[in-house]
């Protein structure tokens, strides 16, 4: 799995800690700056084999709407 246009290339799962990582950003205290930095944690994380936008944009609409922020 990679990026098109980069050479960047996604951990392999047993390689990540994605509890950590998650909690980590849980913790920046901005609510909007929060939901976007998980929103692009879980696209670039590839944790799924597929629809990791989908999934990103869903879990972030759901923080923001929680939040007051609206949606993306």
């Amino acid at each position: 799995m990679g990026i098109t246009g980069t050479s960047w290339r996604p951990k392999l799962p047993s390689e990540c800690d994605y509890e950590k990582e998650l909690s980590e950003l849980l913790l920046i205290p901005n609510d909007l700056e929060r939901c976007i930095s998980i929103f692009c944690w879980i696209q670039r994380s590839q944790m799924f084999l597929d629809g990791n936008k989908r999934v990103a944009n869903l879990v972030a609409n759901k923080e923001m709407i929680k939040y007051g922020q609206g949606i993306l």
